[in-house]
């Protein structure tokens, strides 16, 4: 019995003193943390070097970084500029105590430090995070960066994403080894710009979490692109609404090409208007307005994209109108909808019985397609010319 009492009195205090370790090594208390040499606060860029989120002092809680980010983009967090002196302490793991010293260069170098990163958090899925090495981004100066990655997503309530990163040497060097190490943790809370309902102007190609007015008209307007109006139901909810107008080369490489069509996209993302009392009335504004080429429209097309990567021609549920019937100026296209999708506004016909290619299926692997031939050793010969005597009794 006393040998068990030590021997569990042995691994707690084994079991502390790894925790005392592990907190000597922690980001937490910025006894490893990099540092960001920005007087203690932190920036991300876009690509042209332009802030779009900033975070406060990390003096109070070093290596810990916080930010308010949007879905949908890439940005960029400075280490430190190209050959500053400003240097991150390393964690000696051989001497379990803190060790030399690595620059901002050569933390962002994927071929001197490996990055590893742990991503907890509802939004931590969304995060792809690697090493960008020494570029210029706009006019700043040539620094050494990591590169975040923010996926596309529709969630409506904002979502907290944290990622403990670690820059692991991946080789002894003249003044660290092996394994030597340092921390940062990034926490960012990612959520899309919203939008209050009513008559509300919104931006192509940028996602809102649109609040609509219970029981009132709303109207979401694109200026000169598209507009969704319809009536809330009592106490309608939030939801997530994005119009982007990116071309797809391949619905234009397979149908707009061969009819020497130009062709525009409108393609909805979300719920807007699924809060509707009734149908949402739905304009595709007349994009040729303001050019030179102005095609008839009652000789376009609208068509919709449909889920096998089709073309259905549903021109016919639209009515152009100069006008709507209080006087407004249209100049587009109106149709009643429930629901909303990709539509694809040409100024021909197009050949909708065009199918697509299927995707290539996977190929299909052999179990025997990665052994080797097996070389011929003579043996069988050799059994042809001396077969085995068959066994004697006795």
């Amino acid at each position: 019995m006393k040998r068990l009492l030590c021997l569990l009195l042995a691994l707690l205090a084994a079991l502390a003193a790894g925790t005392a370790s592990a907190g000597a090594a922690s980001s937490g208390n910025g006894s490893v943390a990099v540092q960001l040499n920005r007087g203690g606060e932190a920036e991300l860029v876009d690509g042209d070097g332009i802030a779009v989120a900033s975070s406060g002092p990390a003096s109070c809680d070093a290596g810990n970084y916080t930010f308010e980010v949007a879905p949908g983009q890439t940005v960029y967090l400075c280490l430190g500029e190209s050959g500053s002196a400003d240097t991150t302490a390393l964690w000696d793991v051989s001497a379990e105590a803190m060790g030399a010293a690595a620059t901002a260069d050569e933390l962002a170098d994927s071929g001197l430090f490996r990055l590893k990163a742990d991503k907890s958090g509802p939004g931590g899925s969304l995060l792809k995070i690697k090493q960008y090495g020494e570029k210029s981004l706009g006019d700043g100066p040539r620094s050494s960066w990591l590169r975040i990655e923010i996926a596309e997503s529709e969630a409506v309530e904002e979502q907290k994403a944290v990622a403990d990163l670690t820059f692991s040497a991946r080789k002894d060097g003249d003044r660290y080894g092996t394994g030597d190490y340092a921390l940062l943790r990034l926490t960012l809370w990612i959520a899309s710009e919203e939008a209050s309902g009513g008559d509300t102007d919104l931006e192509a190609g940028e996602g809102v979490v649109y609040r609509p007015v219970s029981n009132d008209k709303n109207t979401a307007e694109w200026e000169g692109i598209a507009s969704v109006s319809f009536s809330a139901s009592n106490d309608a909810d939030k939801f997530y609404a994005k119009l982007s107008t990116r071309i797809d080369p391949d619905i234009y490489g397979l149908y707009g090409d061969p009819a020497d069509a130009n062709l525009y996209f409108r393609d909805f993302t979300g719920a807007l208007a699924a809060d509707s009392t009734s149908r949402a009335t739905l304009i595709l504004y007349n994009p040729w307005e303001d050019e030179d080429y102005q095609p008839d429209p009652a000789g376009c097309h609208i068509y919709q994209l449909e889920a096998d990567g089709t073309l259905s021609d549903i021109t016919g549920i639209f009515t152009y109108l100069d006008y709507d019937e209080d006087g407004n100026e249209i100049n587009g296209w109106r149709t009643r909808t429930r629901t909303l999708g990709c539509y694809i506004i040409s100024d021909v016909a197009l050949d909708v019985s065009v199918v697509p290619d299927p995707p290539p299926e996977a190929p299909e692997i052999s179990v025997n397609a990665n052994r080797k031939a097996i070389p011929n050793t003579g043996l069988g010969e050799l059994s042809r010319k001396f077969p085995q005597e068959p066994p004697q009794s006795f």
